[in-house]
């Protein structure tokens, strides 16, 4: 009866302090938040309306032939045009609100001026410095719109999702805006990106898959033998893989740093009779035996464009041509990702009449060496492909542990190495290299319905997609015992402490304050809940640094600047050496969402009759997840550490294989 009381008032307690917690948040944060003005350039924008008071302002006027709410501001030798990213775009970033931006462009679409007016993001709301974003928004400053690629962009160290979605937000709004005003046409705004990857390729192999082109023809002479008239190589050098494999690296280095970024190369050697330069070519003047052709887009090359390539030196694997000659192209001018034709001026003199023919060679930049259409999300898998595949190949090794628990059961000395070897590429590999920590914080994500964003985190998604398809099966068990970094990190910590000491200094609460402390993460798990929603993601964030997640994996401990944290980390693992899996049974709200969801598990451990006053499995379950009067195993508490299943099995522990009277007597078995 007392106890009933105790517990009751407890229960009270927990949920008034709910309500006081809630009513401080309604006080401090009933504000709205919605107008937020920001001042750059004396100029005001309201996030709303893109407001703007123009009177005061000589040299500002809005665009009214616009198709957004763009402002034209003139300087003394230029014109800018200033737009909000949120009027332009909506691309919901990790939060599930957008990145809001305040850009600058000019008339030939460089990023003149670019400012971050708001985020929401929350591994920069509390963790990562607010200056990495910042140097994150000004990388986008005084580039070029049409030479922006995924490839190339500012990474947030810890915030992939954020950094792609702010480079979604700023190329995707500036070009829209520069279509609008016909800084750069339909054609040029969907143009292709070369890829700066590098692969080495020899001369047969460039040539082989396309990269470098050749037009032959012959003539007879006297003797009636074949002569080259034509033996003309032709490329693009742009594409890292056709540049450096022509070129040492240290000279195609050398020939970019001398040309503009709104530039390339393209290249010609010819061994024919025929030249290309021309006799009568004279400094100053006209390439008059070719012509670069895209699209009734006629390029006649003059001296100024021509580099000598002797001055460069070749791969060695390149062989000897009689002439060659790098000639510039501007890229703005001309799609090096689309074919073009090189056309040949050829002329012959008959009775002093001369009679020009053309021959038109095509050439077409082979795919591999294109960016992908969708490489901000093919490329993040690409390049995490070896880590996705371990991931996987981790998750199955445990799926296939799991199917056959009963079998590795029956040597727990061995599954213990099995699961120490799991935990330390866990922790050390998935949790301090790849970061691959599933978060509470993942749900509000889930719930604004971001899912895409996952794809841009591929093992975060991969994940995530696991522990709902084995929550399924065998509940919160596998992840939380097996999977999860910080919960192996904590396991680890507890067993340098049984190595070491053995079984002294182990603390465990009593079955009183342990039944009463394991609702902890599930009062957790719901304010969380109810701050989201009752009041703002932004909120909701923050407080999910009751996790330890960001401080230990995403920025580390000796790296974070804010000390609060790191004590609370430090306080956790300390804490993890004494009690077993502290976090996890008393604080995780994570945990507590997988727990709840545990119980429509599919598979259960089998127990027997004998469980019900038999004390063997209750006395070695580290995680005190068998109860103490029936011996049924709660899916809640289990981290599925078999210890049961071998106990159960051992005919030297488990009373009924000990003793045949006992046997015959609780012979049934069944799922409890």
């Amino acid at each position: 009866m007392l106890l009933n009381f105790i517990n009751n008032l407890y229960r009270n307690f927990i949920l008034s302090s709910y309500i006081l917690f809630l009513l401080f948040f309604n006080c401090c944060f009933a504000n709205d938040k919605n107008n937020v003005l920001f001042l750059n350039n004396n100029v005001v924008f309201e996030k709303s309306e893109f407001f703007l008071n123009i009177d005061t302002y000589d040299n500002l006027r809005f665009l009214n032939n616009s198709s957004f709410p763009i402002i034209e501001m003139k300087f003394e030798k230029s014109i800018r045009y200033y737009f909000y990213t949120s009027n332009i775009v909506d691309f919901s970033a990790y939060s599930g609100k957008p990145i809001e931006l305040l850009i600058g462009l000019n008339i030939e679409g460089v990023i003149e001026d670019i400012s971050l007016i708001k985020h929401s993001e929350p591994i920069l709301l509390a963790g990562i410095s607010l200056f990495e974003l910042y140097d994150a928004v000004n990388f986008y400053k005084n580039k070029n719109i049409m030479n922006l690629s995924f490839s190339e962009i500012d990474i947030i160290t810890g915030a992939t999702v954020t950094s792609c979605i702010l480079d979604e937000t700023v190329v995707i709004s500036s070009k829209k805006v520069a279509m609008d005003l016909g800084i750069i046409s339909n054609e040029l705004l969907f143009k292709k990106k070369i890829s700066n990857k590098y692969e080495v390729l020899s001369w047969d192999e460039l040539i082989k898959c396309g990269a470098i082109g050749h037009y032959e023809s012959f003539f007879k002479d006297e003797d009636g033998i074949d002569n080259h008239f034509i033996d003309l190589y032709y490329t693009n050098i742009m594409p890292v893989s056709i540049g450096k494999n022509l070129f040492f690296h240290e000279e195609y280095d050398r020939l970019f740093e001398n040309l503009d970024n709104d530039c390339s190369y393209i290249l010609l050697m010819n061994n024919g009779s025929w030249s290309f330069k021309g006799s009568a070519f004279s400094r100053g003047g006209i390439y008059d035996r070719f012509i670069l052709s895209q699209k009734n887009n006629d390029i006649r090359f003059r001296y100024s464009d021509y580099v000598n390539v002797n001055v460069y030196k070749l791969n060695e694997t390149v062989p000897f041509f009689k002439e060659s000659g790098l000639f510039i192209v501007k890229k703005n001018d001309f799609n090096l990702s689309e074919s073009w034709n090189l056309i040949l001026l050829l002329f012959s003199e008959i009775d002093n009449i001369k009679k020009y023919n053309t021959f038109s060679v095509e050439y077409k930049l082979p795919s591999k060496f294109i960016e992908n259409d969708s490489s901000k999300y093919v490329q993040k898998w690409i390049d995490d492909i070896y880590n996705v595949i371990l991931y996987f190949i981790l998750w199955f090794f445990v799926i296939f542990i799991f199917i056959f628990k009963k079998y590795f059961s029956n040597n727990y000395n061995k599954l213990s190495n099995i699961k120490f070897f799991i935990y330390f590429i866990s922790v050390f590999y998935f949790g301090f290299i790849c970061c691959a920590q599933p978060s509470f914080v993942n749900l509000f994500a889930l719930l604004d319905q971001n899912i895409s964003l996952f794809l841009l985190s591929p093992l975060l998604f991969i994940g995530w997609m696991m522990i709902f398809i084995t929550l399924i099966f065998w509940g919160r068990s596998f992840f939380c015992g097996w999977i999860c970094p910080f919960g192996a990190f904590q396991e680890l910590f507890f067993k340098v402490r049984i190595f070491f000491f053995k079984n002294k200094y182990k603390f465990e609460f009593s079955d009183k304050i342990h039944s009463f402390f394991k609702l902890f993460r599930y009062y957790i798990f719901v304010f969380l809940l109810l701050v989201f929603f009752l009041y703002s993601s932004e909120i909701a964030e923050f407080l999910s640094e009751i996790e330890p997640f960001k401080t230990v994996w995403n920025i580390g401990i000796l790296n974070r600047k804010e000390y609060e944290f790191v004590i609370y980390s430090v306080i956790l693992l300390f804490v993890s050496i004494f009690i077993y899996r502290f976090f996890c049974r008393y604080i995780c709200p994570l945990g507590a969402f997988l727990s709840l969801l545990s119980k429509f598990s599919l598979i259960k451990i089998k127990r027997r009759n004998t469980c019900k006053i038999c004390r063997v499995c209750f006395n070695h379950c580290e995680s005190r997840a068998i109860g103490v009067n029936n011996g049924q195993i709660n899916s809640f508490d289990c981290l599925a550490c078999f210890s049961c299943i071998n106990k159960m099995y051992d005919n030297k522990v488990c009373p009924p294989l000990v003793s045949n009277k006992i046997w015959i007597k609780y012979e049934k078995i069944k799922d409890v």
